[in-house]
């Protein structure tokens, strides 16, 4: 009796129910996971085998797991663009071959003098001058020749510009880049190529410091030979099994064993004496890329790294937005009926509605109708009426975390120092403030990347090609207006500021085009006025156009007074 008048007292009531949804399996970064990412700096996470060859071999273990940052930069939508960006800018703009010093230029040609003089203990005539400058010119010419063939025959099949992308891409990801740079049997730089650094691992410091010989420039145009004393490590390929030595180190190193040899002869003794496997070659040597970071680890530091949190959220947001197309388990609508009572084909169909009906793009305005019967009457036969009532569940937005989302991209971009501009956000942006905007970051952020590039290339010039008077410059995007460019340096050259030969060297530079040169022309070494009052002399007066070409040509001096009045 006390259980029926339970149910009793329970008709007519409100009762709650749990419906457990399934959800379906989604591709995200697990809970789990996202806690490693986070962890990274104090995370070593190793495939057992690679653990082994660490404990064996002895290499430094990467920063961080070199699956896990391939892992963040594939599903990452904030790093990839920033490094796109990095690799066009700074890598893919191609390079020119310019002079190291420009002769034209008096200050520098009193630079020759001085050095003349202090080399020779007395004064330099103007004549002596002339003639050394002459032989440096044409030495200059020679160098710029033989710097363009060596940039371009040093490259494989490749070109330079794609192998410095990839570097790039590798030093922007992983934390290092590398270069492969490949002798011929005389031991001269026949050829460099990217090498991948997924595979490679840095070891420390060989023992022992060596001497090496580097080229520095003892006087003008001319190199000598100095001592210097260097350390250098070598490098592991987890995947090929080989050993590489570090660039300029001048031992021979065995390729499958990674023991040093003073020369080529100790190293064929070795294979001949079963030391060294007969299969077994010397090492070629790497030229190892990096950010510095102020640590005991030789790897480099991905930028993105101190953005993690930042990254992770932006992804995290994403899927969250993603998964509830995917998976909502809150209908649009819901249909209630008050003062009845759900039946089990009710409860039967919400839990089919929420596990089947409602989940996925398809169903995303499905509504849910609730079904019940009414309640029992009392003994005056009251039955309450049944009513329905439509209730909005979901107030759909454009999108979850938008203002997060905004702030995180915010943040890796301030890491990388790349405006929006550059991605294609040109909203509210003035042409004034474009140009500004640019200009900052060439000159804050990818110039300052290109010379230490172009650094390392001149150096392997000098010391390996004896190439002192050309260098190597990676060309630069042209950041400004070419018609305001062109109004100014008319305007100069229209007040004898500046000469026309001068003019023509300033747009070579901004445009990365190389323009014809007129020095043999003597009015390009002229102030326009002067050329034009010694015309409006020759219209008024006897004088010829030969006289006033027999003018030019005798016209000497520094041209320090550049107005003339008239």
């Amino acid at each position: 009796m006390k259980t029926n008048k339970k149910k009793e007292k329970q008709k007519g009531k409100n009762s709650v129910r749990l419906v457990k949804s399934r959800s379906k399996n989604v591709s995200r970064i697990s809970f789990n996971e996202r806690m490693i990412e986070k962890s990274l700096p104090t995370s070593r996470v190793f495939e057992d085998s690679e653990k082994i060859l660490q404990d064996t071999i002895g290499f430094y273990s990467p920063r961080y797991c070199y699956d896990k940052l391939l892992k963040i930069y594939k599903s990452s939508s904030a790093i990839k663009p920033n490094v796109d960006i990095y690799k066009t800018n700074i890598e893919g703009l191609g390079f020119s071959i310019v002079a190291s010093m420009d002769l034209d230029y008096e200050e520098v040609v009193e630079i020759v003098r001085d050095e003349l003089s202090y080399r020779g203990g007395k004064d330099v005539s103007d004549e002596e001058l002339d003639a050394h400058v002459l032989l440096l010119e044409k030495q200059q010419r020679r160098e710029k020749i033989k710097a363009k063939r060596i940039a371009d025959s040093l490259v494989g099949d490749e070109s330079f510009t794609d192998i410095r992308k990839k570097t790039r891409e590798d030093m922007e990801v992983l934390g290092n880049g590398f270069w492969q740079m490949v002798r011929n049997s005389s031991g001269n730089l026949e050829r460099w190529y990217h090498y991948p650094a997924y595979n490679l691992r840095l070891m420390p410091m060989l023992d022992g410091v060596v001497e090496i010989n580097i080229k520095k420039e003892r006087r003008i145009g001319t190199l000598k030979l100095v001592k210097e004393k260097k350390m250098f490590r070598s490098f592991y390929d987890l995947s090929n099994r080989m050993y590489f030595k570090e660039y300029r180190d001048p031992r021979v190193m065995s390729r499958l064993t990674g023991k040093l040899y003073k020369n080529n002869k100790a190293f064929l003794k070795a294979i001949k004496n079963s030391e060294l496997p007969k299969n077994d070659k010397p090492a070629s040597e790497l030229k190892h890329f990096a950010e510095y970071f102020p640590d005991n680890n030789p790897n480099g530091m991905p930028r993105f790294l101190f953005a993690l949190p930042q990254v992770l959220g932006k992804r995290a947001s994403a899927e969250v937005n993603k998964e509830f197309f995917e998976n909502k388990v809150l209908p649009a609508l819901a249909i209630l009926v008050n003062n009845g009572e759900l039946s089990e084909d009710s409860i039967e169909r919400i839990e089919e509605y929420l596990e089947e009906k409602i989940k996925g793009i398809d169903n995303y305005h499905a509504a849910l109708i609730l079904e019940a019967t009414p309640s029992a009457g009392t003994l005056l036969d009251n039955t309450p009426k049944a009513t329905l009532d439509i209730k909005q569940i979901q107030q759909p937005k454009d999108a979850q975390f938008r203002g997060y989302e905004d702030d995180c991209s915010k943040t890796v971009d301030s890491i990388y120092r790349t405006p929006m501009l550059l991605k294609g956000g040109v909203e509210k942006i003035t042409r004034d403030t474009a140009e500004t905007i640019i200009r900052y970051v060439e000159d804050q952020v990818f110039s300052p990347e290109r010379e230490t590039r172009d650094f390392f290339i001149n150096s392997v010039l000098k010391n390996e090609f004896a190439v002192s008077l050309a260098k190597f410059v990676t060309n630069s995007s042209i950041t400004k207006d070419s018609k305001k460019i062109s109004d100014m340096l008319a305007t100069l050259v229209d007040s004898s500021i500046i000469l026309p030969s001068e003019a023509r060297k300033i747009a070579t530079d901004i445009f990365n085009k190389p323009f014809k040169t007129l020095d043999d022309k003597a009015w390009t070494r002229i102030p326009p006025k002067m050329i034009q009052y010694l015309i409006n002399y020759q219209k008024n007066q006897t004088a010829t156009l030969d006289d006033i070409d027999k003018t030019l040509e005798n016209v000497d001096g520094d041209f320090e007074e550049r107005k003339i009045d008239e």
